[in-house]
């Protein structure tokens, strides 16, 4: 981070991006995602977030009936925005992208409520906090807040939706902090071990069938690698990036007058 004065009266403190863990939950990357939907799946993360909301205020804010589960919301989303596929079938996929696109894009109000007990970080100590605190009147604070509490007359209740936070989101500061493999390529690792193992099985098992059944084999593993390859790449070029964030040297440091567009 730098001080970069913009004139005489107006000085502002400039720093590089944040750069989110890919080890954070499903809801927080949804929200720390990047600036479009296409890049995520629409409905793995807009039902990330949903399943942290606050059920019935969601029914009352998008005037939908009762649902049982994500997939159910944005078909009574879809039918309630006309939002419609060929042949009159409900977009799922686009009501997914408008529950993202308004929670994410400011359009859409939520707030959570403060931890009972929570952790400080690894980079946060209790000095550190005690330090920070001393710049804050807390008891003027903890007054304004009441106040401006009582000054709220009759809010609806779709007006702000609870949202169950998950706690702070982690960001990746140093090299080692990247992980090698995601918990989910681990998983897919596994599964295809185990699949090749089945396979090595029916092998031995048919002997006389080895021509044949090579083939067959190989292509659902093949087709499995192609389903499998735009996310893994998606996941690497994630990392990628991190990895030449962080390895900038000192003659690379970040400047403002000549990095900052």
């Amino acid at each position: 981070m730098q001080v970069v004065p913009l004139d005489k009266q107006i000085t502002i403190i400039d720093g590089p991006s944040f750069i989110v863990s890919p080890l954070n939950s499903p809801a927080a990357l949804s929200l720390r995602s990047p600036a479009s939907i296409e890049i995520l799946k629409p409905v793995e993360a807009a039902s990330a977030i949903l399943s942290q909301a606050d059920a019935r205020q969601v029914v009352l804010k998008f005037t939908v009936p009762d649902f049982k589960n994500s997939l159910e919301f944005f078909t009574l989303l879809a039918q309630r925005r006309g939002l419609h596929q060929k042949g009159g079938s409900p977009n799922v996929e686009g009501a997914a992208k408008l529950l993202w696109s308004e929670w994410t894009g400011g359009s859409l109000g939520y707030y959570c409520h403060p931890p009972t007990s929570w952790t400080l970080s690894p980079h946060l100590n209790e000095s550190i906090v005690t330090d920070m605190k001393l710049g804050f009147n807390l008891e003027e604070l903890d007054k304004n807040n009441a106040h401006s509490i009582q000054a709220i007359r009759g809010p609806r209740l779709a007006s702000s939706i609870l949202f169950q936070s998950s706690g702070m989101t982690n960001g990746i500061v140093e090299e080692r902090d990247i992980p090698e493999e995601l918990p989910k390529q681990k998983e897919r690792k596994k599964e295809e071990e185990g699949e090749d193992y089945e396979n090595t099985d029916s092998d031995q098992e048919s002997v006389d069938e080895e021509a044949d059944e090579e083939g067959s084999d190989m292509s659902p593993v093949k087709e499995a690698w192609e389903v499998l390859l735009p996310e893994e790449s998606q996941a690497d070029e994630q990392s990628a990036r991190c990895f030449i964030l962080d390895r900038m040297n000192e003659d690379d440091a970040y400047d403002f007058s000549t990095d900052y567009v």
